[in-house]
């Protein structure tokens, strides 16, 4: 038997298995959250969506035509194997909570699986995890020589070349990348302006609250005050400033340092 028609095989009894043992709807299809609308997409609803009762794996994505191109799992693209066990492995909850896993190779959706509360249309939000794979790519980019250790100490705005910078906020221009990628701004606000701010937020929920707003638009009404504050939050003074820059300086010398090797 020729290795592609060989691997095509197991991949077809490999799935089977897994639809044998539960692991993938009876039709076949990534599972959707029907008759979606904006209203029904909010970080506070997706923690509410009930779990999937069959996981779905597939190592040969549906072409949604939907833009998104799609390819089927081979040996030449990974160990396919290897990948179906890992997603079994998932199913089984023996890697924790997780929603999806999604291979792409070359452009291409190559892999393609749902558990507990992943769905296929509908978006999963990142929110804290975006600073890891970000620090990642940029560590990346550094080693691949798009950029040097050097523009750590760089303003962030130095690599927005279309960027207005009439709009941008006093302080804003000298935010250096290290600083943005240690969620230390450097922008500095009043503890006076900071408590009017949290005030406002308490009473625009507690306003939202009581003009019948859907359990959604309340949700969110909420979740962008936190952020917002989150935002605007007041430093504690200079010493506590130049502390926190020194742990920041410690961190970003750490990285480097593994960067460079």
């Amino acid at each position: 038997m020729k290795p592609d028609l060989f691997l095509t095989f197991s991949i077809a009894i490999s799935t089977f298995a897994l639809t044998a043992q539960g692991q993938q709807p009876a039709n076949g299809l990534a599972p959707e959250i029907t008759d979606l609308n904006a209203e029904d997409v909010s970080y506070a609803l997706e923690a509410k969506l009930p779990d999937l009762e069959t996981p779905y794996i597939s190592a040969e994505p549906d072409d949604k035509k939907n833009g998104i191109q799609v390819a089927t799992l081979t040996n030449k693209v990974a160990a396919p194997q290897a990948i179906l066990k890992f997603a079994s492995q998932i199913a089984d909850g023996d890697h924790g909570e997780i929603n999806s896993f999604l291979l792409m190779h070359n452009g291409a959706l190559v892999f393609e699986s749902y558990f507990r509360r992943g769905r296929a249309n509908y978006p999963h939000y990142q929110m804290s995890i975006t600073k890891s794979y970000t620090a990642v790519a940029l560590g990346r980019a550094i080693q691949l020589g798009h950029l040097k250790m050097d523009d750590l100490d760089k303003p962030v705005v130095s690599f927005l070349a279309k960027l207005d910078r009439e709009k941008l906020v006093d302080g804003a221009e000298a935010i250096t990348l290290a600083e943005a990628l240690n969620m230390h701004s450097g922008v500095r606000i009043e503890k006076e302006v900071a408590a009017k701010l949290i005030e406002g937020s308490r009473r625009a929920r507690r306003s939202a609250a009581d003009s019948g707003l859907s359990r959604t638009q309340r949700a969110d009404s909420g979740f962008t005050a936190r952020l917002q504050i989150s935002e605007r939050r007041s430093l504690d003074g200079d010493a506590g400033d130049r502390s926190r820059r020194s742990r920041n300086s410690s961190r970003i010398s750490r990285n480097r340092a593994t960067w460079e090797n």
